[in-house]
């Protein structure tokens, strides 16, 4: 029924316990499948003879892949008629293939969640320190959503967040689904960054989408993740710098996105190398003045660079105004709702083990019933 999918390379200390928490999962509908890209792999080969963990099936390759490659390969491996993939520092609740099983009786192409947010011991943290675990308190209930609509207000902010798009990654997608994108461009991830080029992909194909806003997944941030790299503020650097982007990549990269690796850069490049290569003509629509305006304000570094590119620079100004009113405003927001402990989420700040934060997210989700949560007038057999 499920496949969880967990592409890795040399992080056996995060996988171990990402593990351990699946095998949680009380169901024989479900299969792991790890993609293992390590240098060396003798550490994991012992743990999994040690543990003989049920419905897992590990696969090796010693030889480079990217990113992108080792979870393609992952996917190809997937037996499921749906997908979930995931990092190796993530984990998901227990009850996914419950979820799974209603998407299947409703024949729902993908589902997407309100993430559980967890941050490992070994992280480091620049300026805020986040809580260890948080997550939505009262969720709503399911909504049916246009993928495609999704798509376009992405493309309308110059592809700086993946919205409410579909996705694979810290999401579910059917199998069917996912091999049509295959057939089509050759690969699951059709650009440089796998989420926001799958999820591109996806949102042009799934014609039944949903979000739930219960916390299934629970995204991991460790030292070594991008996530990781973000909170300390090293997950910026020259286009030409970074190790894991081919050298096509950098040669094909479009000529008004900057050549700089930041998040906001590689997801307008996915978003638009996905539409592209579907033929599609909504790329024509990507808000260029959006993409400048959000570095503009959020890496000051670049700020000379971006008033070159653009020839519209009192556009710019004033959309980074905007965006500068907007955050200013949401931090406002936030204070408020703090002081006034109206804030919608639990918010546990004492050291935790990912073992421990699904526990928790799982009480939490018995609590408010997951059943409620899905739409009205849906078949239910969980």
């Amino acid at each position: 029924m499920l496949s969880i999918v967990i592409p890795t390379k040399n992080r056996y200390k995060y996988l171990k316990e990402a593990l351990n928490t699946l095998s949680k999962i009380d169901s024989s509908h479900f299969e792991i499948v790890i993609h293992d890209n390590s240098d060396n792999n003798e550490e994991i080969i012992e743990y999994l003879n040690i543990n003989s963990f049920k419905n897992v099936r590990y696969l090796y390759e010693k030889n480079y892949l990217s990113v992108s490659e080792n979870s393609s390969r992952g996917l190809d491996s997937a037996n499921g008629k749906y997908v979930c993939m995931i990092g190796d520092d993530d984990s998901v609740s227990t009850k996914i293939v419950d979820v799974v099983k209603w998407m299947s009786l409703n024949q729902i192409d993908t589902c997407i969640f309100n993430l559980a947010r967890f941050y490992w011991s070994d992280i480091e943290f620049k300026r805020v320190k986040y809580s260890t675990l948080s997550f939505i308190k009262k969720p709503g209930h399911a909504k049916k959503l246009s993928a495609k609509k999704e798509l376009i207000k992405s493309i309308e902010i110059g592809g700086t967040s993946l919205l409410k798009m579909p996705k694979v990654y810290h999401g579910i997608a059917s199998k069917k689904i996912l091999m049509k994108i295959k057939e089509k461009y050759g690969t699951y991830f059709p650009g440089p960054s796998p989420d926001m080029a799958n999820a591109a992909a996806l949102a042009l194909l799934s014609e039944h989408h949903y979000y739930i806003p219960v916390p299934i997944i629970i995204s991991g941030y460790s030292f070594k993740s991008t996530g990781g790299m973000g909170t300390r503020g090293n997950h910026l650097a020259e286009l030409k710098d970074v190790v894991h982007i081919s050298k096509e990549q950098v040669e094909l990269w479009e000529e008004k996105n900057p050549k700089y690796w930041l998040p906001q850069t590689v997801w307008a490049e996915s978003l638009i190398k996905a539409l592209k290569n579907a033929n599609s003509d909504l790329y024509t629509q990507f808000n260029w003045n959006y993409l400048y305006a959000h570095i503009y304000l959020n890496y000051k570094f670049y700020r000379r660079n971006i008033k070159v590119m653009t020839d519209k620079k009192f556009l710019l100004y004033l959309r980074f105004n905007v965006l500068k009113l907007n955050k200013l405003f949401s931090f406002i927001k936030g204070v408020f709702k703090f002081k006034l402990n109206i804030i919608n989420r639990v918010n546990i700040k004492e050291k935790l083990s990912l073992s421990d934060a699904q526990c928790i997210v799982d009480n939490s989700i018995d609590k408010y019933d997951l059943l409620k949560h899905f739409k009205k007038g849906d078949k239910y057999n969980v």
